[in-house]
């Protein structure tokens, strides 16, 4: 019986220039053989930074500073 391939979905492009930063980083992870797993792994979890900081109007990786991790991790301790 013959395997047949996935089909792959198109990749949509980046909303904003954190989320194209994003995919570059992935990209290089790929490009240096580090698992599938690892890679898919990275990209929920960054993704969910990306989706957290565009909620808040940040979209240039300059405007990510101490202060903006910081409330970020404090989000993170009070979601559960």
């Amino acid at each position: 019986m013959a395997r047949v391939p996935k089909k792959r979905k198109q990749a949509k492009p980046p909303t904003s220039p954190l989320a194209a930063l994003l995919e570059q980083h992935l990209e290089a992870l790929q490009v240096r053989n580090y698992s599938e797993h690892t890679v898919k792994n990275r990209q929920v979890h960054l993704g969910y930074f990306v989706d957290w900081c565009h909620m808040r109007g940040l979209n240039e990786p300059l405007e990510v500073t101490r202060p903006v991790l910081e409330q970020y991790q404090r989000y993170l301790f009070y979601y559960r």
